[in-house]
């Protein structure tokens, strides 16, 4: 992944097939967490080496500044070198779903002799990852995530899609649902250190009972998917919170972390 300086533990996982039939199957997760457009006012768009990624946004909040009640959430956006290139998607009148639909769609046409090819790119495809620079989790919009992958399935196969999250939510069944019930194939969830005072340190959280708490929450988060039998990437801070985080990444189940160099050093 581009501008990421260390990789640790390599893993290769074949990924089951996915079909309309289980991601809208009698058991959903729960509705109660779902958010309208208006609450994304737009999304920023940029590719790094082998990846495509969306990061939503929302009107009321700063998505430049980070504050210790807004998800702290490590990106390729907050790697280094930086990207080179981001540019705003345009909402149309269709709405958030089919915009970024329509984007991947874009992405991924390729014209040839025989007609268009309708898969991903094979081995060398990052596929699609989504993010929140809004003042909720990723995962708070995976009604949304989940429909943009089922309609983008309508027309390509074999393209992997993945989230980027704090793992901080507001309904823990979301960690055992992320393939069977939104399509996903990869997540990074966002560990930062090793102990929650590291924790608060790298998002600025004065008050330690709260990093605690948000601390205690992603290691569950983590534990909680990884246990399902999904594979879980970690996310870490560099410098004295690498080792230390990696560690505990590989306890909790994690299959593979980043170390995430020019953050918490």
């Amino acid at each position: 992944m581009h501008g990421l300086a260390c990789r640790l533990g390599k893993a290769v996982f074949s990924t089951r097939k996915l079909s309309p039939n289980v991601l809208l199957g009698q058991r959903h997760l729960s509705s109660s967490s779902f958010v309208l457009q208006s609450e994304v006012s737009s999304v920023k768009l940029y590719q790094t080496n082998d990846s495509l990624h969306f990061s939503l946004c929302c009107s009321n909040s700063d998505s430049s500044s980070e504050t210790p009640d807004r998800p702290y959430i490590l990106t390729p956006s907050k790697s280094l070198p930086p990207v080179e290139e981001m540019n705003e998607l345009i909402i149309t009148q269709q709405g958030l779903v089919d915009s970024i639909a329509s984007s991947i769609e874009s992405h991924y046409a390729i014209e040839n002799s025989k007609g268009q090819f309708v898969g991903g790119m094979g081995e060398s495809d990052g596929g699609v990852w989504i993010s929140s620079e809004a003042s909720f989790d990723t995962l708070h919009y995976w009604e949304h995530i989940r429909d943009i992958i089922l309609q983008v399935k309508q027309n390509r196969h074999g393209i992997p899609f993945g989230v980027y999250t704090s793992g901080i939510i507001e309904d823990m069944e979301i960690a055992t649902q992320l393939e069977e019930e939104i399509g996903l194939s990869t997540i990074q969830v966002s560990l930062i250190s090793s102990n929650p005072e590291g924790y608060a340190a790298v998002r600025g959280i004065n008050d330690l009972t709260k990093a605690q708490q948000d601390f205690g929450q992603v290691c569950n988060f983590i534990a909680t998917a990884a246990e399902s039998g999904f594979p879980v990437t970690v996310a870490v801070a560099g410098g004295k919170h690498a080792s230390g985080g990696s560690e505990l990444a590989k306890a909790l189940g994690a299959v593979d972390v980043i170390v995430y160099d020019n953050i918490g050093t």
